[in-house]
């Protein structure tokens, strides 16, 4: 019989300390950093610290939004993180209707995180209605108003159990990100809102999207260039312009699509169901493994259609 003796030293004891809160779970309530419920207070700075503290926590942190009503004027929350990160609305997260405001593209933009979760049952107010009109490019150049919720650079990552209505514009944008979910999803905007879309995806990797329901002024999800492994099932659409990829071959430097895969989902009364669209005079792009699979569409306009002549007059 042999008996093993392991002798720690002050390095071992350290290790096994910091081992040990890598799993220790940790709530910051932004109504501890002194946020504000009712829907009339910017509550950015409160959040912002909340998250502060939550990234540099080694061991599983979860910002906590309550229920209640919290204005909030554009953010970024950004990593990378000491450890898996969760952003968990209960509430709902009111935006902010003057342009004055509108110092971004994004209203909740997250970047540069690993292992992160964003859920909790809450709902995004854009509050768009009150700043469509000054949405309407088709005239001439004019500056895009925020999109609701954007993650740029996000890797394992899951989206669930989330509303957003009335987006100023995209509600859900998703640039650089690998190996994210997106689940049971409430996505709305009435059908005449201007340039509402869904989902837009662009140069990302294994994105699933499912059982969701997605009501929209413009495309319900847009696959963009450079987007691989889409997988999409389960999903209702309608109203809004249908699935699309594209548009593409704009810009020179694109990469191509591959791998988008659309199953199990409906559409009710879109302009159109499945939608590949490329620019007038694009450049050479390739798309390919494309696979649309049980797909039921009622009162759909232009059920499958290829548009090799897209503009933004259309």
């Amino acid at each position: 019989m042999f008996l093993l003796v392991w002798v720690t030293n002050g390095q071992n004891v350290n290790l096994f300390r910091q081992t040990e809160q890598l799993g220790r779970r940790k709530f910051f309530n932004v109504m501890d950093y002194g946020a504000v419920e009712g829907g009339v207070t910017d509550n950015s700075q409160a959040f912002l610290q909340a998250w502060k503290d939550a990234c540099q926590w080694k061991g599983r942190a979860k910002v906590l939004i309550p229920r209640g009503i919290f204005k909030l004027f554009p953010v970024v929350f950004s990593g990378p993180c000491n450890g898996p990160i969760a952003f968990l609305i209960m509430g709902t997260l009111r935006a902010s209707t003057d342009p004055s405001t509108f110092n971004s593209e994004n209203w909740i933009n997250f970047r540069y995180l690993e292992q992160f979760t964003l859920a909790g049952g809450g709902t995004l107010d854009g509050q768009g209605s009150l700043v469509w009109p000054h949405n309407n490019c088709n005239n001439g150049p004019c500056r895009a108003l925020p999109i609701s919720l954007s993650f740029y650079f996000v890797t394992n990552a899951t989206v669930a159990h989330l509303r957003s209505y009335n987006s100023k514009m995209a509600h859900i944008k998703v640039y650089g990100c690998n190996k994210m979910d997106f689940t049971k999803l409430r996505l709305s905007a009435p059908g005449d809102s201007p340039n509402t879309d869904g989902i837009k995806i662009g140069n990302s990797y294994r994105i699933r999207i499912s059982r969701s329901v997605i009501s929209t002024g413009d495309d319900c999800i847009a696959i963009l260039a450079g987007s691989r492994e889409i997988h999409i099932s389960k999903i209702f659409c309608g109203p809004g312009h249908g699935i699309s990829i594209g548009s593409l071959g704009g810009y020179g430097n694109e990469n191509d699509v591959e791998g988008v895969y659309v199953k199990d989902s409906g559409l009710k009364g879109t302009t159109n169901g499945l939608r590949i669209k490329t620019w007038a005079k694009s450049h050479p792009l390739k798309v390919s493994k494309i696979i649309y699979d049980n797909i039921v569409m009622t009162d759909v306009m232009n059920p499958i259609i290829l548009f090799s002549h897209f503009s933004r007059f259309y």
